[in-house]
């Protein structure tokens, strides 16, 4: 895939293009063969993990607390959860995610 070209730099001061808080998805990331393929259990569960990162003013990232109903709520499971959390560690192994899960140190 061809490197896109990168967006000019925002000046410093200058006025935020999106008002609220955000999730930033890369071009490449989102063509990637691990996000299209990625089941519609797993896009929830990622989903849920966003609003919960912007709810925090992404301050949070990487400490990020989503409890069980936060889940129920988004339509996952307890099952469901087991199962989209192993395939989650599986394209985590394939270098989807760059950050090691503290389960996996």
């Amino acid at each position: 895939m061809a490197a896109s070209p990168k967006a000019p730099p925002r000046k410093k001061g200058a006025p935020s293009l999106f008002d609220g808080n955000f999730v930033i998805h890369t071009l490449e990331m989102r063509a990637s063969p691990a996000w299209r393929g990625l089941p519609d259990d797993a896009r929830r569960l990622i989903d849920r993990l966003e609003v919960e990162h912007m709810r925090r003013h992404g301050l949070q990232n990487g400490n990020l607390v989503c409890l069980y109903n936060h889940f129920v709520e988004a339509g996952i499971n307890e099952v469901v959860r087991s199962i989209v959390m192993a395939e989650m560690i599986a394209l985590q192994k394939s270098d989807f995610y760059l950050k090691k899960l503290p389960s996996e140190d």
